[in-house]
């Protein structure tokens, strides 16, 4: 036989043992339900949705519900016993202030802040987030 033919019959019966395999496979798992080989275990996604979503500061018209989270949160992570009033007084920013102290290398370095600011922003909220999540992730799933 000549050459050639010889490489394009060997390409041809490469080409249908793949597919006999292929096809084998599909029957027997996808048909069947019997999978010799074991598929591999699909990875569990968890994932949480932003706790806060907005930025609370003192003197702005905040949004009475992510105070009221803030409020919240404050209470059960950091023992806090903030009124759960849904406006941003004093008292909330002097526990965000403590907050900020609390997670000065995560919160206030990025801006090249020495004094926590009271001011729930960028960094303040994402480390809010995190924790949050951290603890809720189980239960809150997209």
């Amino acid at each position: 036989m000549h050459a050639v033919y010889k490489k394009q019959l060997l390409a041809v019966c490469a080409i249908g043992f793949v597919w006999a395999l292929g096809s084998w496979h599909w029957y027997v798992c996808g048909v069947k339900g019997f999978c010799p080989i074991p598929a591999a275990a699909p990875v569990a996604q968890t994932t949480c949705d932003e706790y806060l979503t907005e930025s609370i500061r003192l003197d702005w018209t905040n949004s009475s519900e992510e105070v009221r989270k803030l409020q919240a949160f404050l209470n059960e992570y950091e023992g806090e016993e903030l009124a759960l009033s849904g406006v941003y007084g004093a008292d909330d920013e002097a526990a965000v202030r403590r907050f900020q102290e609390r997670y000065r290398s995560e919160v206030l370095t990025p801006w090249g802040k020495n004094e926590p600011t009271g001011f729930v922003h960028t960094t303040t909220r994402t480390k809010i987030n995190e924790l949050y999540c951290a603890r809720h992730a189980g239960s809150v799933t997209n």
